[in-house]
């Protein structure tokens, strides 16, 4: 990332007084270590192995480019990341004092994980840098080796496009792709998937499908159904300003008036009274000590 030189570790790059004033610079120490050519291949090497490998995981997406590679114990009880951006290098180890197999929930590597999550917060407030190119990094291809272009497509589950990113190959190259991770997004295919380039550009190609992570609101009540599971009962008594029951109340039928003009019945006797009968009060109730007046019933006809 430094075109071939090898800068010293520090603990700390300045000394200040009390009053503010610098005291020390600790200046960072660099010292030749590859051709700068080299340095740049190897370095997009490592990109390809976050952006499309075993490192995906360690990816910081458009935020700022990565590159690195992990690395696993033979009995999978040390699982390792070491990846560097252009401004800083980490590696992380995860394992146990006394070496156990590592149990990892769902899939991936554990120690790519931690880097990820340390280093969003360590470049959250840098510029983007990219990594830097040689002058003289062009390599001539190799005779009788021909490159092909290939894509790799993530979409969401209505076939929109929500990243891109393409790459080249030689004929018969067999290269595995992991999803990268999308915000806001979670995979609902396979996370992986491999691709042999052919001859046909059209025909290169690697598509993940994405499903938003935040379901889709529930549909509003339509107006004129009753009311649903969920919703609040509305007052029974509620009516429109024209006075008239809300449409969700059910049509009840009115009660039937008694029918006065029905035929007498043989054990209950038929009485009628007269228009002198109706118009007539009611007997008011007697004095105390009085008997009851009692009425007598007509005679039946």
């Amino acid at each position: 990332t430094n075109n071939g030189y090898r800068s010293e570790g520090r603990t700390f790059s300045h000394l200040y007084d009390a009053n503010g004033d610098l005291i020390y610079d600790n200046k960072t120490q660099s010292n030749f270590a590859i051709n700068g050519t080299t340095a740049y291949w190897m370095t997009n090497i490592l990109r390809d192995a976050v952006r499309y490998g075993t490192g995906y995981e360690a990816s910081l997406g458009s935020a700022m480019p990565v590159a690195g590679k992990t690395g696993t114990s033979g009995d999978s009880k040390d699982r390792w990341f070491s990846g560097f951006t252009p401004y800083y290098t980490a590696s992380v180890w995860t394992g146990y004092d006394a070496p156990e197999n590592i149990v990892v929930v769902g899939r991936g590597n554990p120690a790519s994980k931690i880097w990820k999550k340390v280093m969003e917060l360590v470049h959250a407030d840098l510029p983007y840098l990219d990594f830097p190119e040689t002058a003289n990094s062009y390599q001539p291809p190799v005779p009788g080796i021909v490159l092909m272009e290939y894509n790799v497509i993530c979409m969401d589950d209505t076939g929109a496009i929500l990243s891109q990113e393409g790459g080249a190959g030689r004929v018969g190259q067999s290269l595995t792709f992991s999803a990268p991770e999308i915000d806001g997004y979670v995979v609902s295919g396979d996370a992986e998937a491999s691709l042999t380039i052919g001859e046909n550009p059209e025909k290169n190609a690697v598509v993940f499908r994405y499903t938003s992570a935040t379901p889709p609101p529930e549909p509003s009540p339509t107006p004129g159904d009753g009311p649903g599971e969920g919703q609040q009962q509305p007052d029974a008594t509620e009516t429109d300003d024209s006075g008239a029951p809300p449409d969700w109340l059910p049509e009840i039928s009115p009660a039937p008036s008694p029918d006065t003009t029905a035929p007498p019945s043989d054990d209950v006797p038929y009485y009628t009274p007269g228009p002198e009968e109706s118009a007539s009060p009611s007997p008011s109730p007697s004095p105390p000590g009085q008997p009851a007046e009692t009425e007598t019933m007509p005679p039946a006809l």
